[in-house]
């Protein structure tokens, strides 16, 4: 495995029901009692840099279907083309304001619904300095599968300067932002990498990728 990944599994247990029921009650009460304030005006996400180093992205808008079904308010979809004719795809949804029944979708609950299967899921530490001076950085890790196609998801959730790869976490922040700064407003960030075969390679690959989205990500997603 390249220097700098680190991978591992983790399946989430009572636990982790328990907290998703307490953050449930807690948003429902907040969204009671609390006005939302709205988040700063930020540009939108098809002004994200089409080239990111030696990358060069092209637009693929999603279809009208997928659109209402997520309820998107604002989205990037794009698949960036590199040298030797490496390819990734970068997908960005951005809610501005979360409630119930209307928040982040999980890839887990959405790429089966397009046919991919999936394989494996974990998670993937990314070592080395990051915006903020967080030393790592540490996200989903998603393998799926679609006829012969094999693709390495690696996804997290940008909310008000954090990055999150726990969706439990996410749903803690998001009571927790609600109450303290009345804000609900997060970002789901996805990187498709195609796999040959060598998935330490697609690793490496997206690892490098992602260092090139993350500093571009606060112009658009507002802390």
């Amino acid at each position: 495995m390249p220097k700098g990944i680190v991978s591992g599994n983790m399946a989430p247990g009572w636990r982790s029901w328990a907290l998703a029921a307490l953050l449930l009650g807690a948003a429902l009460g907040m969204s009671a009692f609390l006005r939302p304030s709205p988040p700063p005006r930020v540009p939108p996400l098809e002004e994200f840099p089409m080239s990111l180093g030696s990358w060069q992205g092209s637009a693929t808008p999603l279809p009208p279907a997928t659109l209402e079904a997520l309820d998107l308010h604002d989205y990037l979809n794009r698949v960036y083309f590199g040298r030797d004719q490496q390819v990734v795809g970068l997908y960005i949804a951005y809610y501005p304001q979360q409630t119930f029944g209307d928040d982040i979708h999980s890839p887990k609950n959405c790429l089966p619904g397009s046919g991919w299967e999936p394989l494996q899921s974990g998670s993937m530490r990314l070592a080395g300095a990051w915006p903020g001076g967080a030393d790592s950085m540490t996200v989903n890790s998603y393998l799926v599968a679609r006829g012969n196609q094999r693709e390495l998801i690696l996804y997290w959730y940008q909310q008000q300067g954090r990055a999150i790869r726990s969706e439990y976490w996410s749903k803690f922040y998001q009571v927790w932002d609600g109450l303290r700064r009345r804000r609900s407003d997060a970002a789901l960030v996805r990187v498709a990498i195609p796999m040959d075969g060598d998935r330490a390679r697609a690793a490496a690959r997206g690892a490098a990728f992602i260092r090139l989205v993350m500093p571009r990500l606060p112009e658009f997603i507002p802390d």
